[in-house]
């Protein structure tokens, strides 16, 4: 009843806000936004702002309006639409993450304000399936999202070798003023969890030079629940995202601020839960109903200046993640885990304008950092009687650390009033590898005031992280990484493939571990396009194309029988152990074509669509396909704005097949079109009211006979209403 009485509700709501277009006669606005002007300024592509029409890279943004449309559980919903990402369709693990250029979620530096937010997914016991850090802010303090693809290791380092996302916060006004935002989203399926979406912002100065911020929001995605045996696939873990950002900005003298920033998060993920009576099985992170919680705390101070020769900023920052109050068992007795991970960072950059010979934009930086982590759930022990991958005892080894500084360098050259050259590089020195050196060169030429023409040729490097390093650091799992790197057993075709043992003794046989031998991959990037803009259109296309060396990917390690298992534990490990590691490949390629196109029809009418197509995405070493990344996407997005106050779209995003395994016979996920209604209404100046549909009718991706749709699943059609009020 309840579920049919809110069905009800919201098709009446959609129904109200569709048909409001025809009762009204305000005159028609424009539907052009900020990110289509030709004077918007970008900060993310070069070392200092630069219209986005002369940026030294591909970079696409999400403005403020396309963020407001309609809500999003995660942020990655909004950036998985852009040209050249794929990924952000679900909820759960794989499914949530983005990935920029095809490269997984790792390679992609996530910025807030320029500053790095860290990596919490290593303070998790399965890292594979922790949550992408692009939550740890509320959509209602975002003011844009850049969106940078392609190397940018020559500014940002081994972070950066598949691209930037910087989240970018709202300034503070001259004014008090603020918003707060209600939004609620009901799934069809009486199975799946409701959403409740909340959040409140105020800002202004408290003294003529002295101006605050303070957000707080809540994100809460209900777990499935009443599910049967067979749903476990496509079932969806709840969520509850808790934040709230401040910050204190004093200018102390013209032209010289000083910016004290903070943040306090914590995400809450719970397992789903079965019908009374209903087969039952484990979920990623557990039993039904198991919670899972990280806290976030981030903290620091930035300064700004400006002067008549130029400009400069320095940041100290620090990051913290932990997963307060985990218990695991150790010789029978549940004991407290230390979950800990922490990162220090000291940026700082002048930039300057001069003539010498042409006009020079010269930026020049610089950054130290350090990490620490402690994970004795996955550092330094010796799990349920599996021996490690090289038989040594590393039991009380669950402290890591890294330290690393660098020096770059970036100059933009204009050498005709067409024609602009950026050539820059950044020195990277870790304690780990080394030194790394990456340069990159970007030509942009401004064929006409239409035409515009970019390309270039980048150097990137990332090192593994910390734990992918560490001998002692080991992951179980019930086998679906085996699967994709030993093959699913069979006595038949493939003898030696991963076999679980799992649902016979309780204990899992898959590995993932450390590899103190994996050395940096390196990557060249090159990359050619052009844009064309007028009132009419705005379209553009770049082809890529990144050749790896030394790439890390995961590998199957070797497989361990039951006969070489301490005798006290082969009862649990009758078929024995398989271990995967991360490993150097000798060489990949990824090449492809992004593209996008708005068709500006009239005032009223605007039509968006980009899409991406992989044309190679291969491990050259094994001659097989890179996973999980489809080798197609396209969104679309019809926009009406009849009046001033209401605003009506229309999209939809095809999703195209993508490989699961990498072995000879790989698992395949079909490709797959969902689609969605949106209506936005401004009662007044201080009041808006929007209401759609998301998923339209209900699709899931489907798999080959053999494959698992496990983390890939998406959430069903899902109705949706809220309400924004301005003050």
């Amino acid at each position: 009843m309840h579920q049919r009485f809110l069905h009800t509700t919201l098709y009446t709501t959609l129904l109200a806000a569709f048909a409001t277009s025809a009762f009204a006669n305000e005159p028609a606005v424009a539907t052009k936004e900020a990110d289509t002007e030709l004077g918007e300024i970008v900060v993310t592509a070069s070392g200092s702002g630069v219209n986005i029409k002369n940026a030294p890279a591909s970079i696409s943004v999400i403005s403020e309006t396309e963020i407001k449309r309609q809500p999003v559980t995660s942020i990655g919903e909004l950036i998985g639409k852009e040209p050249g990402v794929s990924g952000g369709t679900g909820l759960n693990a794989e499914g949530s993450k983005i990935k920029l250029r095809g490269l997984p979620s790792e390679y992609s530096l996530i910025l807030i304000d320029g500053r790095r937010i860290g990596n919490s997914s290593r303070v998790s016991y399965r890292p594979d399936l922790a949550r992408q850090d692009l939550d740890w802010i509320s959509p209602e303090a975002i003011q844009r999202i850049e969106v940078v693809k392609g190397p940018m290791s020559s500014l940002y380092g081994s972070d950066a070798m598949g691209g930037v996302v910087n989240i970018i916060t709202k300034k503070i006004p001259q004014e008090w003023s603020g918003s707060a935002t209600v939004n609620y989203k009901a799934p069809s399926d009486s199975t799946a969890g409701d959403t409740v979406q909340t959040a409140v912002t105020v800002a202004g100065p408290i003294l003529e030079n002295l101006g605050a911020r303070l957000t707080v929001a809540q994100t809460q995605r209900d777990a499935d629940s009443g599910l049967q045996g067979d749903d476990f696939a496509d079932s969806t873990t709840g969520i509850k995202n808790q934040n709230i950002d401040g910050k204190l900005s004093w200018e102390i003298v013209e032209g010289h601020t000083l910016d004290v920033f903070g943040t306090y998060g914590k995400q809450i993920s719970t397992n789903p839960t079965y019908a009374e009576g209903a087969d039952t099985s484990e979920f990623w992170l557990g039993g039904e109903g198991e919670k899972d919680t990280t806290v976030t705390r981030r903290y620091g101070a930035a300064w700004e200046g400006e002067y008549a020769w130029g400009s400069s900023a320095l940041s100290v920052y620090r990051n913290e993640f932990e997963k307060p109050n985990e218990m695991v068992e150790i010789g029978g007795v549940l004991s407290p885990t230390d979950q800990e991970n922490s990162q220090t960072v000291i940026d700082g950059k002048i930039n300057t304008q001069f003539q010498f010979g042409v006009e020079h934009n010269l930026t020049v930086g610089g950054q130290w950092k350090k990490e620490q982590l402690t994970n004795t759930r996955t550092l330094g022990i010796n799990s349920n009687g599996a021996p490690s991958v090289d038989g040594q005892d590393h039991t009380g080894n669950t402290n890591v650390e890294g330290k690393s500084w660098a020096l770059f360098v970036e100059d933009t050259m204009k050498l005709t009033d067409k024609f602009n050259l950026t050539l820059g590089g950044r020195l990277d020195d870790d304690s780990r590898f080394g030194t790394q050196f990456s340069p990159r060169g970007y030509a942009v030429y401004n064929l006409t005031d239409n035409w515009t023409l970019k390309g270039g040729i980048s150097r990137g490097f990332r090192a593994p992280d910390l734990v992918q390093t560490a001998a002692g650091f080991a992951t179980g799992s019930r086998g679906n990484g085996c699967n994709t790197q030993f093959g699913r057993y069979d006595a038949q075709t493939n003898p030696n493939g991963f076999r679980s043992s799992n649902s016979l003794t309780g204990f899992v046989n898959c590995y993932s571990t450390g590899n103190p031998s994996a050395k940096a991959e390196e990557s060249t990037n090159y990359e050619f396009g052009f844009n064309f803009q007028n009132e009419k259109l705005n379209a553009g296309l770049t082809y890529f194309h990144t050749d790896f060396e030394n790439k890390l990917i995961t590998k199957p390690v070797k497989h361990t029988p039951s006969s070489d298992i301490n005798p006290a534990f082969q009862s649990r490990y009758p078929y024995g152990i398989w271990y995967t590691a991360v490993d150097n490949a000798d060489e990949a390629v990824i090449r492809g074509l992004e593209g996008s196109l708005t068709w500006y029809i009239n005032d009223q009418w605007s039509w968006k669509h980009n899409a991406t197509y992989f044309i190679e995405t291969k491990n050259e070493e094994t001659d097989q396909p890179l996973i999980d990344t489809p080798k197609f996407a396209y969104n679309t997005d019809l926009l009406w704005s009849p009046n001033d106050k209401l605003n009506l779209g229309a999209n939809a995003r095809y999703t195209g097949s993508q490989y699961k395994t990498e072995v000879s016979t790989p698992d395949v996920l079909e490709a797959y079109w969902t689609f969605g209604l949106n209506a936005n209404y401004n009662v007044s100046d201080n009041f808006t009211v929007r209401g759609g549909v998301s998923n339209m009718f209900n699709k899931q991706p489907e798999k080959d006979e053999s494959a698992s749709a496990d983390y890939h699943s998406i959430e069903g059609r899902t109705f949706f209403v809220g309400v924004t009020a301005r003050f």
